[in-house]
């Protein structure tokens, strides 16, 4: 059975295919390469070259991709997984007449990720992806960083909606008595 959570994150986002090429990985499948500690966050329908349905979720800990043979008889399904901390560039380009946009992510081990998908659906996954990126950075491994820089940083991840007010006022406080 799959999680409501990805259910509900599933229908919702925008489905992109050209012609027949259609079939994603199923649901199923998806929700069993996502461990059941992380916590979903936004689910994309996407296209990868040429035409190859694919699924992207995020959740709290890294980007799930997951895509579907490129043949209709295909069962060859693969799952590439891209933590927060290793990912070192995110970025969108729109297409000339914004049906689609162009998601770009690079890994830390050359893990690049290029794929189609609805310019909303592009943009939720950038921002998100973004502040829980900020948020990683404010762990402990980032301690050599700037405390200014690092409430800068949280400042913007509880605008985001991230965290909450307590936990913002809880770590700002940390951070300026580290001062």
């Amino acid at each position: 059975m799959v999680r409501e959570t990805l259910q509900q994150k599933y229908d919702q986002a925008e489905e992109k295919t050209f012609g027949r090429m259609n079939r994603r990985p199923p649901l199923e499948d998806v929700d069993a390469g996502i461990s059941d500690s992380e916590e979903i966050l936004a689910v994309a329908k996407c296209l990868q070259y040429p035409g190859r349905p694919t699924t992207l979720v995020l959740t709290s800990l890294g980007m799930h991709y997951f895509s579907q043979g490129m043949y209709l008889r295909s069962a060859n399904a693969s799952h590439e997984f891209l933590a927060f901390g290793n990912i070192t560039g995110i970025r969108a380009e729109s297409d000339l007449f914004g049906g689609t946009a162009t998601l770009e992510v690079s890994g830390a081990n050359n893990v690049d990720l290029f794929t189609w998908c609805s310019p909303k659906d592009c943009e939720s996954i950038i921002n998100l992806s973004k502040a829980l990126m900020a948020q990683v950075q404010l762990s402990p491994q980032a301690a050599q960083e700037n405390p200014l820089d690092q409430i800068k940083k949280l400042k913007e991840i509880f605008d985001l909606g991230i965290i909450s007010e307590g936990e913002y006022e809880e770590k700002k406080a940390k951070l300026l008595g580290s001062i």
